[in-house]
């Protein structure tokens, strides 16, 4: 709950969106070569 001081709602809802961090394992893999 400490961190709703720093960030706002919406903030925290794109802050834990599962898209969000797929999108950087496919830009991951992409910089490994590995095709996802």
């Amino acid at each position: 709950k400490e961190i709703r001081r720093y960030f706002k709602e919406d903030e925290l809802e794109s802050f834990f969106d599962p898209k969000y961090y797929l999108r950087w394992v496919d830009h991951i893999f992409d910089r490994l070569g590995i095709l996802a």
